[in-house]
């Protein structure tokens, strides 16, 4: 289980059982002291879950980790058997009658049930207070405070050096610098969004209109200095951010400054227009501020134009960057024979993503026979350094808890499946994902359909197909973000293509299973051998289905 992936689903799970034991235990005397121990247990274990989210977990804290995991999910089992038996009660034939407390003494099938759930639930309290124990002895706390690295963010780059080695983004270059040199009379200081998916070069692309020679004649080049970022931040700082403003906004009075924000992620109105901005509406007219940011919501917060969008690379693009990173040359001279299908192979595994090109470019230049570049291609561990997977993550560490276990829940969706909202989140409401504001008015629905809405703006969904009245879209992952999606639900999600005999995973609790050909075996029999198993999606055809 990853680092920062550890909560997607627990902190589910653990609001599940609160409730349950809060609602449904309540009326049962010979559970009482359970009720009581598992409410404190539980509330501890739960704050224990909102600190632990962004650590680097020791082996030892993975280990707990996942035994919590384990009995999290064996509690939701016990507890939904119990709920639903209680529920049952109340809509059977003459259920005035056969709830008496006379008639439910009498019955012995009822004797045994509870006896048989008090047994189970006794054993799910006593388990969970063993594991809250073994939480002292390796310091897991409810702050998360463990000397523990956290989720580290992107490494800085300097916009003073431009990027060595460019394919395919001069005329993204071009046209971003056009922007910078039109005249504006309004406002003082524009704002440039750079919109993109992770790893797609918004860094690499303002780093060289930063650097573009016009550029250079045209603006005095400003950069935020890391103490107003640290105030904004709320970290300890010598000197308060009243004075820090004040101090930027003397040193850019009257200045035609270009200032790039690399790496935007705050999405609040408030911190922007109430903060940070402040300072900066000093400048003289025509100063631009570029921001570079994979979020819909912080371009629409934060610009006064449209946002860039940058696209994927071309595929001949993709392969000269590969060329040029795996031989440290622009030219791409191979000693072997099977050249056309390692380049299919690079360009069907870069999707248009230069970061995947440099990296497989790195990976198999560590491989001194050339031969074996196609394997290396093959490998599901090609990315051996963890450089992609963990720049993915950071998009993933950025999210709101609540919009966590909805996006990872998404590695079931099939490769190529178009989806639809309301498919998508009805399966988010049954698995109970979905939080109630208690503060507004909105249905479920509306509130689950805020939660999609969010993860599209953040560019984890992408539109796919709009209808001919612009009123019904289909929706896409693209295959980074399904990886990224498999990697965070661990071995939760499953996404499985059958074509020949299958048995489910042992712990996988949400599982699509897509037949592309007929099977002999029997279905019934697959089914059964999910003992733990939540949620079965059976698709039947094909694996592709863009169609």
């Amino acid at each position: 289980m990853g680092e920062v992936v550890l909560s997607a689903f627990l902190q589910v799970l653990f609001q599940v059982i609160a409730d349950l034991v809060k609602e449904e235990l309540q009326s049962t005397s010979g559970l009482q002291n359970e009720r009581r121990s598992l409410i404190s247990d539980v509330g501890m274990i739960q704050a224990v879950l909102r600190g632990a989210e962004k650590m680097q977990l020791s082996e030892l804290q993975k280990l707990w980790f996942s035994e919590l995991k384990d009995v999290s999910y064996d509690a939701t089992d016990v507890l939904d058997e119990y709920t639903y038996e209680i529920q049952r009660h109340q809509v059977i034939q003459l259920a005035p009658v056969r709830n008496s407390s006379l008639f439910s003494q009498l019955s012995l099938r009822r004797q045994i049930f509870m006896h048989d759930m008090e047994k189970k639930i006794k054993d799910i309290a006593n388990r969970i207070a063993c594991i809250k124990e073994k939480r002292l002895t390796f310091q897991v706390d409810v702050h998360g405070h463990t000397g523990q690295h956290h989720e580290s963010r992107s490494p800085q780059q300097s916009s003073n050096f431009p990027p060595t080695f460019v394919y395919g983004r001069h005329d993204d270059q071009h046209k971003i610098v056009e922007m910078l040199l039109q005249s504006d009379l309004k406002p003082n200081v524009a704002v440039l969004p750079i919109l993109g998916d992770a790893c797609m070069g918004k860094t690499t692309v303002a780093q060289l209109d930063f650097n573009d020679e016009r550029v250079s004649l045209r603006y005095s080049k400003a950069k935020i200095t890391a103490s107003i970022i640290e105030s904004i931040e709320g970290k300890t700082f010598s000197s308060n951010l009243s004075t820090l403003q004040m101090h930027l906004a003397e040193r850019l009075k009257d200045t035609r400054y270009l200032l790039v924000l690399d790496d935007y992620w705050r999405e609040s109105w408030y911190d922007w227009h109430g903060k940070l901005k402040l300072p900066l509406l000093k400048g003289a007219v025509g100063s631009k501020i570029i921001v570079t940011t994979r979020s819909a919501v912080v371009a629409r917060v934060l610009g006064t134009s449209t946002p860039y969008r940058l696209q994927h690379l071309q595929d001949e693009d993709c392969w000269w960057l590969f060329c040029y990173f795996s031989q440290g040359t622009e030219a791409h001279t191979y000693d072997f024979q099977d050249i056309s299908r390692l380049r299919e192979d690079v360009i069907r595994k870069c999707r248009g993503v230069p970061f995947v090109a440099v990296c497989l470019g790195l990976r198999v230049h560590q491989e001194n026979d050339r031969s074996k570049w196609t394997a290396i291609l093959h490998e599901e561990n090609w990315d051996s350094t963890g450089h992609l997977i963990g720049a993915l993550r950071l998009s993933y560490a950025q999210l709101d808890s609540h919009l966590k276990p909805c996006f990872a829940y998404s590695s079931v969706v099939p490769q190529n499946f178009l989806l639809e909202e309301e498919w998508l989140i009805q399966h988010w409401m049954a698995q109970g994902f979905i939080q109630p504001n208690p503060n507004e008015s909105e249905t479920i629905e509306d509130t689950a359909r805020s939660y999609f809405r969010s993860l599209v703006g953040r560019s984890f969904f992408q539109t796919a197909h709009v209808d001919s009245t612009g009123e019904r879209q289909s929706y896409s992952l693209s295959e980074m973000m399904r990886d990224l999606a498999i990697h965070v639900s661990g071995e939760d999600c499953k996404c499985s293509i059958i074509d020949g005999p299958y048995n489910i995973p042992e712990k996988v609790r949400y599982l699509t299973v897509v037949f592309n050909m007929p099977t002999s075996q029997d279905m019934f029999e697959v089914i059964s051998g999910g003992k733990r198993l939540h949620t079965l999606i059976v698709v039947g055809g094909s694996e592709h289905f863009s169609s």
